[in-house]
């Protein structure tokens, strides 16, 4: 009995192992329906610590870090480089296009005549002072200023001496430094007298042809409201036409700026005083920029 009841037990235990046994073979059955058997497991199983192993699936993430990194580098040295670079580009570019200014590319040509030279100084003031030498500084500070704004200048002196000794054969050649130059205007700076005194101011002249009334005009209205009215307190005067040689050289306006009476003393101190031909040049020069710029 008592070996009965114990077969009975053992039996039993036996069957209850045996039944645990079926049911994980059943779960592990079950469970391998979601586990693809066509990809390779063995990774994420215990060598997956193994590096060989993960190298020759994955290949060596280190590496990959090193190139993004090498990469993300490159990119931002690049977006630091390239605005910098467009900014220098930029800047040279009109650095360039300034030099070239002088030397390529401009406007035209001007032709800055100073009035008389040499033994022929024209009228004398009161202290002594020739025209011929302030008529040359006047033209030695509106060259530069012409030529500051892209004009090319073309002088027809630039020492204190005259062409020629003979008048009319310094005329000729004045003529011919004009012609050649084939400028798109002539400026010749004169100085004036007269027998009364109080007369003062900055005339301007234009040939009789009429070809430089529209310069002569506007330039003499510009230099009453700027340099007249400042100085000699009017503004009334009117560019004036006239049988003038230096105007007719060739059909292009062409004028003749009378910059102050040397007969009045007012006018010859301010022609003695840098600032002031400084400041009557930089007013010419704005006139002839406004008329080649009307924009």
């Amino acid at each position: 009995m008592e070996k009965s009841k114990r077969e009975y037990i053992e039996n039993s235990t036996h069957i209850h192992r045996n039944s645990d046994k079926i049911e994980c073979n059943e779960l592990s059955t079950q469970t391998s329906v979601f586990v693809d058997n066509s990809v390779d497991n063995s990774a994420f199983s215990g060598d997956f610590v193994n590096k060989q192993g993960f190298k020759e699936r994955f290949g060596d993430i280190s590496m990959v870090i090193k190139i993004l990194s090498k990469k993300s580098i490159i990119i931002a040295v690049l977006c630091c480089v390239i605005p910098v670079f467009c900014i220098f580009a930029f800047a040279m570019s009109k650095e360039v296009a300034k030099t070239a200014g002088s030397d390529n590319f401009y406007y035209g040509t001007i032709v800055v005549d100073a009035g008389h030279g040499g033994i022929d100084g024209g009228v004398v003031g009161s202290l002594g002072i020739k025209e011929s030498d302030i008529n040359l500084r006047l033209a030695k500070i509106l060259e530069k200023k012409l030529s500051e704004n892209n004009f090319k200048v073309v002088m027809t002196r630039t020492t204190e001496n005259s062409l020629s000794n003979i008048k009319r054969i310094d005329m000729q050649m004045r003529k011919d430094i004009i012609v050649k130059a084939s400028p798109i205007a002539v400026i010749s700076l004169h100085v004036n007298k007269f027998s009364d005194s109080s007369r003062r101011g900055v005339q301007v002249f234009y040939d009789d042809l009429k070809v430089g009334k529209d310069f002569g005009d506007f330039l003499q209205s510009y230099l009453n409201e700027n340099i007249n009215s400042k100085y000699s307190k009017r503004s009334d005067y009117n560019a004036i036409a006239g049988d003038l040689f230096i105007t007719k050289c060739v059909k292009v306006p062409s004028v003749i700026v009378e910059c102050g009476f040397i007969s009045n003393k007012e006018d010859e101190r301010l022609l003695m005083q840098y600032s002031f031909c400084q400041d009557l040049c930089d007013r010419i020069c704005q006139a002839v920029c406004i008329l080649n710029n009307p924009e």
